[in-house]
């Protein structure tokens, strides 16, 4: 593939969005659309539970819940740090482990300036409902 340069014109052939019918997929959208709201309500609902459960855990200042002699749930420490948290609390010390940090990075907007076309063959998509 070429590279191709900055656009110099307001001719820019950009793709025009394709549209299919479901027409004939009808009780497939009517699925969809019914598990993903039953799946939205679920997860409102898991969320509310987890969330209770979690304060259960913060009041006895626990590190582990069990439950018919099991352990069911835990604070698990994972390998990441709450970093504006260290900062904010001990800003001497995180001093001392701060270090400048150089990032190249593509300027998409500046692409989706000067070369809208490119830009779109390479913009991601995503399925979703509308």
């Amino acid at each position: 593939m070429t590279d191709i340069a900055p656009s110099t014109t307001t001719d820019i052939a950009i793709p025009e969005p394709k549209s299919v019918s479901l027409d004939l997929y009808a009780d497939l959208v009517k699925q969809e659309e019914f598990l993903a709201d039953t799946i939205k309500e679920w997860e409102k609902q898991l969320a509310e539970i987890r969330g209770k459960l979690q304060d259960v855990l913060k009041a006895a200042d626990a590190d582990e819940a069990t439950f018919a002699g099991r352990p069911v749930y835990t604070w698990h420490r994972i390998n990441r740090l709450r970093t504006k948290d260290f900062i904010k609390d001990r800003p001497n010390l995180a001093q001392q482990y701060i270090e400048p940090k150089v990032v190249d990075e593509l300027n998409a907007e500046r692409l989706k300036r000067d070369n809208p076309a490119l830009y779109a063959e390479y913009q991601v998509r995503q399925f979703k409902r509308v």
